[in-house]
């Protein structure tokens, strides 16, 4: 058997004991907290109605002295002043609350306020009250078909004057019951998605990783290389003392046959021949092969893809958490006399985020050469950390603005030090496995700190969801320096320039890079931070919903993405349809917003990210193959990276703008309006892109370095 041969029926069998501990594993843990769930939902019911009557009580208790008061001093029950202000500050106060009426002992109403499901206080007539039979000495709780009425008696030292009826609205407590319910599954699902993350890491960490690093010992011991040796972890199971043991048995081979150095030239070729089963005429090449591993032994370091899976995780979930309420937190600490309007201050933080992260990715890249991946992963954790302590305690907007261009810097080094890490450890085999270990990282993350982080942000506020980000900032360091080997900076060449300005004249001046960048990379980018981070949030928290909700509708554009791009991308390597997967990609998106446009509510909205989902999806993964095909000369001369890198650049311009483009539009039209314009802007750059020609064939270039 073949060492290929042996490796391929390895990684088969790890994988299938893998996939079965994983859904072993899953199922005990999707039991355990579905039960815990069940368990939570049963006593969050139990626990309800008693203190929705504590609370109705304690309201009722508020309005009831401040009438005896009155009456006391003299005032007729039926002539009281501003009791409909009164009650209507009640109702404004307290949500759950459905009517508050007055009524004197013969159950004749007084006063009475009513809130609508518009939310608006009116007057109304609920249905009539029939007083007890006996004085009532507590509070009574009656529950009827749309309000469980609480009946408090008001009484004076005079003797009894009437009763105060408090309806808390059944309608509203469903609604809180759902919301709960929500919150539940939603947490269930994304505890199983960490959980898998979590899994997969620790089975290709302990087993996966050291499984392969012994049968590359063996591989290299059957072609005679005794002088390789694996880089021994602090693991102390049976696969590490395995690993050990192979070292030193190695350890001992080496050892003796430098003392055949000492034999004579004839005996050293017959012994090397017997070695490397060459023969005994080649066996002066074999010696010559035994010599020069002796001088340069091979060591396998542990460190692989894996180890890094983890800590990119932990880092983009505490990212996401602000996703959902970013806007809204804005929107709070705006001031009118800041002398900017407010729907262009509230985009600064999206806008300023991006250009930092724009501007620092270039040295991030120059800095990662010089420290290596995983230092600068350590020192771009610095940044977001600051960023994310300080926005917790922060009360003012610039602050904010400030502390997100903190958070811009962290998130590019770290991005930039992850795909140094992985082209670092990966061959040309497996790079496409390491940058999907990457894109896999910050959509799972996307759908995970999203959701949670707009139910923490309801539970906890938004300071404290700030702080769980920081924590897990630390938690990722702490990973990062536990998991990832340190590694020796790389030298930097005095030619190195970056990005240079020459490079990207001569990419304007190919007209199918143009069409590409203007049509599609730079739309798509201003679409999603404009609409999907800026707009969202903010007009569906216009709607009334709360940031729980808005984390959960934003949640479907990465699950759809994670879903359905690798299908996307399987289909059309097949068949060739990049070009029109990606023209496709921008018209979805575009009849999504249009949906938004011309009907109101959450369920457009959630259309709409869909159809920007779906788009997206295709976008993604077919955008970088027309690249490479409408851009053959330039690959050529300055290299696929060089191009990749610019084209990257003015896409994540695009992205800069697209929240001060939506600001612009929804402060001359609302909402819906700048929705709708953005598209028939999307609309527009889809056929746009369609006809532009981009369709002709074109073979890929094969893939070279960038110049120096």
């Amino acid at each position: 058997m073949t060492g290929t041969t042996l490796t391929e029926n390895f990684e088969s069998l790890v994988r299938r004991l893998s996939l079965e501990a994983i859904l072993m594993v899953s199922l005990v843990i999707i039991l355990a907290l579905s039960a815990l769930s069940y368990f939570s939902l049963q006593t969050f019911e139990t626990r309800l109605m008693p203190e929705l009557r504590r609370k109705a009580e304690t309201v009722g208790k508020q309005v009831t002295d401040a009438v005896t008061r009155a009456v006391e001093l003299g005032i007729p029950l039926d002539e009281l002043v501003g009791m409909d202000e009164l009650l209507d500050q009640v109702l404004r106060s307290q949500p759950e609350i459905g009517f508050l009426q007055l009524v004197d002992g013969n159950a004749t109403p007084l006063y009475l306020r009513h809130r609508q499901s518009s939310g608006e206080a009116v007057v109304d007539t609920p249905t009539p009250f029939q007083p007890p039979a006996s004085p009532l000495r507590a509070p009574l709780h009656q529950e009827g078909e749309r309000f469980l009425t609480t009946v408090l008696p008001l009484d004076v030292a005079a003797g009894h004057l009437g009763y105060l009826l408090v309806g808390t609205d059944k309608g509203y407590v469903r609604e809180q019951q759902l919301e709960i319910i929500y919150d539940i599954l939603t947490t269930l699902m994304i505890s199983m998605l960490i959980t898998f993350e979590i899994l997969f890491v620790m089975i290709a960490l302990n087993l996966l990783d050291p499984l392969k690093q012994v049968i590359r010992i063996l591989m290299e011991g059957e072609q005679g290389n005794f002088f390789c040796r694996s880089q021994e972890g602090r693991s102390r199971d049976e696969l590490g003392n395995l690993i050990r043991g192979l070292n030193r048995i190695n350890q001992r081979i080496a050892e003796h046959y430098h003392r055949v150095l000492d034999l004579t030239r004839i005996s050293q070729i017959r012994l090397a021949a017997v070695l490397l089963e060459a023969d005994a005429d080649s066996g002066d090449h074999a010696r010559d092969r035994l010599l020069e591993r002796s001088r340069h032994p091979l060591t396998l370091q542990q460190g692989g893809l894996s180890n890094l899976r983890l800590p990119l995780f932990v880092f983009f979930f505490g990212s996401e958490l602000s996703r959902s309420f970013l806007p809204l937190l804005a929107v709070d600490l705006y001031q009118p006399d800041m002398g900017i309007p407010r729907d262009f201050a509230v985009a600064l933080p999206f806008s300023v985020y991006l250009v930092f992260f724009m501007v620092a990715t270039p040295f991030a890249g120059v800095l990662t050469a010089r420290f290596g991946p995983r230092r600068l992963f350590l020192l771009g954790l610095l940044p977001s950390l600051l960023g994310f302590g300080l926005t917790s305690i922060t009360g003012d907007l610039l602050e904010l603005v400030a502390f997100r261009a903190l958070n811009g810097i962290g998130y590019a080094m770290v991005s930039i030090a992850a795909i140094g890490y992985i082209v670092d450890v990966s061959g040309t085999r497996n790079r496409a496995q390491g940058m999907a270990i990457f894109f896999n990282a910050s959509m799972i993350a996307g759908v995970s700190g999203s959701a949670i982080g707009g139910i923490l942000a309801d539970r906890l506020g938004y300071g404290l969801t700030f702080v769980v980000s920081a924590l897990l900032t630390v938690a990722a360091a702490g990973l990062i320096w536990r998991l990832l080997p340190a590694a020796q900076p790389r030298q930097v060449a005095a030619s190195s320039g970056g990005l240079r300005l020459r490079y990207l004249l001569t990419l304007l001046r190919n007209p199918r890079f143009v069409y590409l960048t203007l049509f599609c990379a730079m739309p798509t980018q201003i679409i999603l931070t404009g609409f999907f981070f800026y707009l969202v949030p903010l007009y569906l928290s216009n709607l009334g919903n709360s940031t729980s909700v808005i984390g959960r509708v934003m949640m479907i554009y990465f699950l759809v993405v994670i879903l359905v791009g690798p299908q996307v991308a399987r289909l059309t390597d097949s068949r060739g349809l990049h070009r029109q997967a990606v023209s496709l990609g921008v018209l979805l998106a575009g009849l999504g917003m249009l949906l938004v446009g011309q009907y109101e509510g959450i369920l457009t909205v959630a259309l709409a990210i869909l159809g920007l989902a779906v788009g997206n999806a295709m976008i993604l993964s077919n955008q970088p193959s027309v690249l490479l095909a409408v851009t053959p000369e330039e690959c050529r001369s300055l290299g696929q990276t060089t191009v990749l890198g610019i084209f990257r650049l003015l896409e994540r311009a695009g992205g800069a703008l697209g929240p001060f483009i939506l600001a612009f539009l929804v402060a001359r039209g609302g909402y819906q309006q700048a929705t709708a314009i953005m598209g028939g802007f999307a609309l527009a750059c889809g056929i746009a892109f369609f006809l532009s020609g981009l369709n002709r064939p074109v073979s890929l270039p094969h893939p070279e370095e960038s110049p120096s």
